[in-house]
């Protein structure tokens, strides 16, 4: 396989639903789920494709925090990947991930809660 060195191109968040207790505790467990569909390029010589990422994160004891993202994740590559899934699967869905935790940081920060810090925990 051809070395690609995928890249974020941008990130578009297509929906976003946060609910979190006033009564949420200072310690808490978290449950992460993630779905991703992987978008080539319609013409196969272009060196990007998307990756549509749905997060999920809640406290699975209560009902304290539930949290849903879905993104779309824009890529670049170096090169002409040979199989688009795969790439995606191996190199593109944890750098993805990273960014999306980063970003939903900054929307909890603006909401008034501390960060969650997943980002650096991937």
């Amino acid at each position: 396989m051809l070395e690609v060195n995928p890249k974020i191109s941008y990130v578009r968040i297509i929906s976003s639903h946060i609910e979190i207790s006033r009564t949420l505790s200072k310690r808490f467990e978290l449950k992460i789920g993630c779905r991703a569909r992987t978008r080539a390029p319609k013409n196969l010589e272009e060196k990007k494709a998307v990756l549509n990422m749905e997060l999920s994160i809640i406290t699975p004891e209560k009902d304290d925090m539930k949290i849903e993202l879905e993104a779309d994740v824009f890529l670049k590559f170096d090169q002409i990947p040979d199989d688009y899934d795969k790439v995606m699967e191996e190199k593109c869905m944890s750098i993805a991930q990273i960014k999306l935790f980063s970003m939903l940081d900054e929307i909890l920060v603006c909401m008034g809660y501390d960060r969650l810090g997943l980002a650096e925990k991937a």
